[in-house]
Formats: structure tokens, sequence, C-alpha cells
């Protein structure tokens, strides 16, 4: 363990320039669950924190929630800030379909209209009745409100939020049956690959659908997820360079049909070293770029850092996801045997 960084944080009305007792701080993009309460003073005392870049959120009753990257500080060293907070505003309303039902447990959240990485200004679920309510947004500022739930098209709107309680309803409705696709996978001599992975991924993480060949090398993808770039599926076999296709899916009673054929794969074996002494890490190689839901590989022998990676194509991409202490790999050429 060593000294991290500290900081020192006052929150205080932007009207008033009075301290806001209320005041608490939290940390997006960040693992840590931790929320710090300001002294009768308006001030939170933070310390140690890592050398890192950290997203500071910062509310208080009746404040509008603000946001602030903060670039890594040095070791033992105390970083003073300083949060003015305006006036803040609730937003209310209810989640529906097209039927006008309710949709409980959708996620909703607020986040600035010009998107990019930031923390947002809040999230929660709507309850039974399809209900919520967003507190301490920043009045005077429009907003993009999002709503989403699994199974369920997602809506967003650009809301200007009052002084007074703002009010809206969203619109989530159901998604449509995707349809269905049999993919069938064989290898060069035409005969086909049990227990190959097919996948179906859509726009989110959350969105998959996944198969397994049987002993005909045939897998069902059920109600299809389509993606920006269309219907996407991925297939892949032990020893096999994976493949990324787009298909047309049928329905439930004709699903359509492909057919897909792997080539071998070649293998590489390796073990990162930091200096003279081994490194445990996690190595991953892509038959293009650093997207892993491409056609990524990736293996690791935990013991010792080495790592043994087959159904790759010859020539291939290397990337080291190594320790704090150690430069990450990216991108690395590397030739596959």
């Amino acid at each position: 363990l060593h000294e991290g960084c500290n900081y020192r944080v006052k929150i205080v009305s932007a009207a008033t320039g009075k301290p806001l007792p209320s005041g608490r701080v939290w940390f997006g993009w960040t693992d840590l669950p931790r929320e710090y309460h300001a002294d009768e003073r308006g001030v939170v005392e933070i310390g140690g924190l890592g050398v890192d870049d950290w997203y500071f959120v910062v509310a208080a009753d009746e404040h509008g929630i603000q946001f602030k990257k903060i670039p890594p500080q040095s070791l033992g060293s105390t970083t003073e800030l300083t949060f003015k907070l305006g006036p803040g505003g609730d937003l209310v309303g209810v989640v529906r379909t097209d039927q006008g039902d309710p949709v409980a447990g959708a996620r909703v959240s607020a986040s600035p209209t010009e998107g990019g990485m930031t923390p947002g200004y809040g999230r929660l679920m709507t309850d039974a009745s399809g209900r919520f309510r967003l507190r301490n947004l920043p009045v005077g500022v429009e907003l993009r409100i999002s709503a989403g739930k699994k199974e369920h098209t997602g809506v967003s709107k650009n809301v200007a939020i009052g002084e007074k309680e703002t009010t809206l309803d969203l619109l989530c409705k159901p998604r449509p049956y995707g349809g269905d696709c049999i993919v069938t996978v064989l290898d060069p001599n035409g005969d086909p690959i049990a227990d190959a992975a097919v996948q179906n991924t859509g726009n989110s993480t959350a969105d998959h659908r996944d198969a397994v060949t049987d002993d005909e090398g045939q897998g069902r993808l059920v109600n299809l997820f389509e993606s920006y770039s269309g219907h996407r599926v991925f297939v892949r076999a032990k020893g096999f360079i994976p493949q990324k296709l787009n298909v047309d899916p049928g329905t439930a009673d004709d699903p359509s049909r492909v057919t897909v054929t792997l080539q071998p794969g070649k293998t590489l074996t390796g073990q990162p070293h930091a200096g003279r002494q081994t490194c445990t890490a996690r190595a991953c190689l892509l038959q293009r770029g650093r997207t892993s839901v491409d056609t990524g590989r990736s293996g690791r022998h935990r013991s010792e850092g080495k790592f043994h990676i087959d159904g790759l194509p010859e020539q291939s991409t290397l990337t080291v996801y190594t320790p704090s202490h150690c430069a990450p790999i990216n991108d690395l050429p590397v030739t596959a045997g």
C-alpha cells in the first residue's frame, strides 16, 4: 500500500455563495460504490484515491447535479475543488406501451444531449405502475431522457428541465418477433462441426441469442436481434478461425438457412515478461483491431501468465491486458503457427 491522492471538495450555492451541508459526492465510471457527504461547511474530504482520471459527480438537496472530469494528480497531493450548484428540478413520468399498458422495471436515465462518455444525471427503474421520478436535475438544461427494457424497443426524448416539476410520458413498445435462422457449420471437407457456438448480437451487450450446433452441425437462432449493421451472426468452433456474417431471418414456422464453412486455424503460445519477471496478464488475439466481439480469441494460464490461443488466422493482432505496473501491448502484429 502507498499514500493515495487526496481531494478537498467545497460545495456552494451558485445563487448565494453559501455552503451546502447537504452536498454529496460520488464517482462516475468506477467500481467504487462510495458516496461522501459534506460537513456543515459544505466541505467533503476524500482521501486515498489512485492516480487516475476521476469523474466527480456532485449533488445537494434542491440543486442540480454537476459532474466534472479531474485529470490524474500526484500521489500524496491534496487538490482543492469548488462546485457551484444551480437550482435543481424533478422529472416525473410514466413509461407505457403503445397499447397504454404500464412498463414496470424499465430502465430510465438522464444524460447530456451531446452524448459522449459522461456519467449522466441519474438512472432508475420504473415501479409497478411504470412511473419514475428523477431528482436534482439541472434547471434550464436540455437533457436526453432514455427508457428501455429487455425485449422492448428503446426510446429517447430531449427535455428541458424547469424549476417546477417537469412531466414526461415515454412510449416503450414490446419488440416485434425478430425471426429465426438455422445455421449449418461445416469443415473444409463438408463434414458437420458439432458443438460450434453460434451467436447473434444486437446493439447492446445484453442483446444476444445463442445456440450450439448438434451432430449435424446445425444450430437454430430464435427471435434474432438486429444491430446497426444488420442481423449479425458469429460462428466459433475450437481449432477453427471464427467467422462473422449477416443473415436474413425467416419466420418461426419457416426459418431462413445459411451454411458456414470454417477453416482450420493456427495456434499461438507465449508468456509476457516485465523485465526479468514473468507477467500474469490476459492475452487477446483479434483478426481485426481491438473489437473482441468480431472474431476474438483469448487465453491465459493463471499461475504462470502463459497463454495458449488456437483457432487463429496466420496473421493476427495481439493485445495483452497487463497489470497496472506494466505498459499495455496493443495491436501488435503476430504470426500464428
